[in-house]
């Protein structure tokens, strides 16, 4: 199996597992004979077949978090209802809300902060906010920087999710 064969863009319509600027890739024959997925091969898939040729290092080195990351976000207030951050993650098919107050990023809430800091301690999701329950602690990256670079910070720190700010603004996650 030739790595196009598992990697696919939508093209036409939009699943719901695509939403957010995130995609699922999808099984497909590849661009010889034809695509069997419905929304067909994009490109990519040719990227990651011409990554997956290079060596290792090499392709990890070229990408940047720039090409990565999902640059659809969504935010809130820190005094919006943990009930209202919940929706807006369902709605966006996403497991996390940045918080930004002024503009600037102060904080992240994830659906695990929600289930382990507001439900089972038994706290109303109507009644507490975002900003009692986020993370404020954030590392950040940039833009520019190596795919691995990020990676290792995120497996050095241990986190899952890796905003992004460029010239202080809030531009991607990884």
């Amino acid at each position: 199996m030739n790595l196009v064969q598992g990697f696919c863009r939508p093209a036409r319509k939009t699943p719901p597992h695509a939403r957010a600027g995130r995609t699922r890739f999808m099984q497909c024959r590849g661009t010889e004979g034809g695509c069997a997925a419905p929304w067909g091969c994009g490109p990519l898939a040719q990227r990651l077949l011409a990554w997956h040729e290079a060596p290792w290092e090499e392709v990890h080195k070229q990408m940047k978090i720039r090409e990565i990351m999902t640059t659809d976000l969504v935010t809130t207030a820190p005094s919006t209802p943990v009930t209202q951050a919940a929706r807006l993650m369902r709605d966006a098919d996403i497991g996390d809300v940045l918080v930004r107050d002024g503009g600037q990023l102060v904080g992240i809430l994830t659906d695990r902060d929600i289930a382990c800091r507001v439900v089972a301690d038994g706290l109303d999701a109507n009644q507490v906010s975002v900003g009692d329950f986020m993370s404020r602690d954030l590392f950040t990256g940039m833009p520019d920087w190596d795919v691995n670079n990020a990676s290792d910070l995120m497996a050095e720190q241990q986190i899952r999710r890796l905003p992004i700010l460029e010239n202080g603004q809030l531009v991607g996650i990884v």
